[in-house]
């Protein structure tokens, strides 16, 4: 039973929670945070299956991971993966492009979808990002589409229905775009974004 006899290990990507410093985010800081824990696993867990899950951007991240080390990483779980976005949100990052010069310059990331007051309270948040950031992340939905077909090892991609952030057709599409035969895409009727969150909740 995978889930009694795994081992877990979470990591907090450069740019998410409250730091106490200001950190350097970009796509190689959130890469090396995410090649470390894997090294840390393996160093720890030698010979073992390790699988990679990651929420959003994690997922994206997850990703590109499998991509660049296959035999490091046994299986991928995607939740909410952030390859596509409302027709809204995609505009903005073209105009963070068109910002790249300002690279410094923070903007607030926006209003979670999540619809569960307590859960929403208790959902840790950012300080404002750097453009740099949003650069960053449309870099990385962009090399997502790129490499999906690289990548065939067992993966499960679970995203809300109810998602404002990130579309459904987006990783329905990822789901086929995969190099592997074990791909499995589960739709949460009553779920947004971060719906781990409120599954916790509600368990």
């Amino acid at each position: 039973n995978f889930a009694l006899n795994a081992v877990f290990l979470g990591v907090r990507l450069p740019g998410h929670g409250f730091p106490v410093e200001r950190e350097h985010i970009a796509r190689p800081a959130w890469e090396a945070t995410v090649d470390g824990a894997l090294d840390e696993l393996l160093a720890r867990h030698a010979g073992e299956r390790v699988a990679i899950c990651g929420l959003s951007i994690g997922a994206l991240l997850a990703l590109a991971t499998a991509s660049r080390r296959p035999a490091d990483v046994g299986a991928l779980a995607l939740l909410s993966p952030a390859i596509s976005l409302p027709t809204a949100a995609t505009r903005l990052l073209g105009v963070a492009r068109w910002l790249a010069p300002l690279r410094d310059l923070r903007v607030a990331k926006g209003v979670s979808d999540i619809r569960d007051a307590g859960a929403l309270a208790g959902h840790p948040g950012c300080d404002p990002l750097p453009i740099s950031a949003f650069v960053a992340f449309d870099e990385l939905r962009r090399l997502t589409r790129t490499i999906a077909h690289t990548v065939s090892l067992p993966t499960l991609i679970m995203h809300g229905e109810r998602d404002r952030t990130c579309t459904l057709a987006g990783a329905e599409g990822l789901g086929r775009a995969l190099g592997g035969r074990v791909v499995e895409v589960h739709v949460l009727p009553d779920g947004g974004h971060v719906f781990t969150l409120v599954a916790e909740r509600e368990r």
